[in-house]
């Protein structure tokens, strides 16, 4: 996985939390950016899960910025200003925001109050996923994340479907310049007038080919050729030491 592929997860309100309140007279956004262990409902590639512990490292080492709608002219909070705070707990990714005293900000808390802007959204880059078919649908973990702002949004929505995919065909085995190949099929995946139905009906037969690919008793007998391999390596470089000891 790439880390310059930046992804966008915008969830609904059973994966996340959003209200708005005031503390010592002050407009406080806080809620939950995502939920972990909450599969999605059924994107176009399948389903997504955060897992616990998905952004442990990034909290720890990015300067994450809250946006309104991910727009980066209207910045809501930082970590570095100490207007935004992230933390993990043991539901997900908790977020406190202490936004400007502006008007747009403050039209943003009066929707949030009103119960008009109820979701939260997260821009990321993936370090690292895992996948694996449940039910019949692929499910994509992400484990490990680079997270790039967090935004309250009017609509949620889940975009940027192309990244998922390739993560999905580098998981069935896949090589990067095999999925260029592919560039023109995979583009049609773009078309937003797509169903689910036509969507799968174009992924399905890619993953499909790859998958059979790695279960093929060919593929098979020079993947156990390279462990053997890797083994007999393991094995000199044992008896190399044992030499010189």
């Amino acid at each position: 996985m790439r880390l310059n592929e930046r992804e966008v997860r915008s969830l609904d309100a059973d994966m996340t939390e959003l209200r708005a309140e005031e503390v010592d007279g002050e407009p406080r956004f806080s809620g939950y950016t995502a939920k972990f262990n909450v599969a999605s409902h059924e994107m176009m590639f399948g389903r997504e899960i955060v897992a616990p512990g998905a952004f442990t490292k990034t909290l720890q080492e990015a300067d994450v910025r809250a946006t309104w709608n991910h727009d980066t002219n209207l910045i809501l909070g930082r970590t570095s200003a100490g207007t935004l705070a992230l933390e993990e707990d043991s539901i997900g990714l908790r977020h406190v925001i202490n936004p400007p005293d502006t008007q747009w900000a403050r039209d943003g808390a009066e929707s949030i109050r009103r119960g008009d802007v109820s979701d939260m959204s997260f821009a990321f880059r993936v370090v690292k996923d895992d996948w694996r078919t449940v039910d019949g649908l692929p499910e994509r973990r992400l484990l490990e994340v680079a997270l790039l702002d967090v935004s309250p949004v009017a609509f949620p929505a889940y975009p940027n479907t192309d990244v998922a995919v390739r993560s999905l065909l580098r998981h069935e085995g896949a090589k990067d310049e095999e999925i260029e190949e592919l560039s023109g099929r995979l583009e049609s995946l773009r078309d937003p007038q797509l169903t689910a139905v036509e969507f799968r009906s174009i992924l399905d037969p890619i993953t499909r080919e790859f998958r059979e690919r790695q279960s093929a008793p060919e593929h098979r007998l020079h993947s156990e050729d390279g462990r053997q391999g890797s083994r007999s390596e393991t094995q000199r470089l044992a008896l190399d030491l044992l030499e010189v000891e």
